[in-house]
């Protein structure tokens, strides 16, 4: 894992071993399926994970605080536009009234290593509920995460898979990854949506 991003520039500064392997994952797995599919990435960071996805052809929508998209993911996404595509830029608050400006037929979800902290949980797994309620048909969100002391991790995990919940989940076993991605410590959980009658355990593990 990086551990590059100092106090002063945030966890938006540093490029996580999270955000490298499912980068890794969309080349390998998703490829040309992302031709014209429609992307967005929750706390985009660095942009990267966006950008291998606009290089793939999909048409995506990177988000995160005001701060993050001007100091990290603005310049990057403009150094590299001309040889991965265009990055739409947007602001998202997880959890916030905002999320009604992000209902589209999206094809797909990303976000990866936004859950270390347990206060992350709550409001992340609403912006997740509310994307993938209004996604295209089959949509899926993909989470990658690093599974070091994560108490964030534990309780999101923990969440999902209690009864009742909106979302089918499932944490995907390392010997299903493709090898270029299977880092230690890596991990990567999958969800669609279940509906409101949900009801069971939604993670298997």
């Amino acid at each position: 894992r990086n551990e590059s991003g100092s106090a002063k520039s945030g966890t938006g500064s540093a490029l996580w071993t999270a955000a490298i392997g499912l980068a890794k994952y969309l080349v390998g797995v998703w490829g040309t399926r992302l031709a014209n599919a429609k992307v967005i990435e929750l706390g985009c960071g660095t942009g990267l994970v966006s950008l291998v996805a606009a290089a793939c052809g999909a048409q995506v929508v990177a988000t995160d605080i005001t701060e993050c998209l001007a100091e990290h993911t603005k310049p990057n996404t403009e150094r590299n536009q001309a040889s991965c595509g265009a990055v739409e830029l947007r602001e998202l608050v997880w959890g916030s009234a905002q999320l009604d400006d992000f209902a589209q037929p999206w094809d797909l979800i990303l976000a990866s290593d936004v859950i270390y902290r347990t206060s992350h949980v709550a409001p992340l797994l609403t912006t997740l509920e509310a994307l993938l309620e209004g996604a295209a048909p089959g949509a899926e969100a993909i989470v990658s995460f690093d599974k070091r002391g994560r108490e964030g991790l534990a309780l999101f995990l923990r969440t999902l898979k209690a009864p009742g919940g909106r979302l089918d989940a499932t944490v995907v076993p390392m010997e299903e990854l493709p090898p270029e991605v299977r880092f230690q410590h890596f991990g990567m959980v999958k969800l669609r949506w279940r509906g409101t009658d949900g009801c069971g355990e939604g993670v298997v593990s």
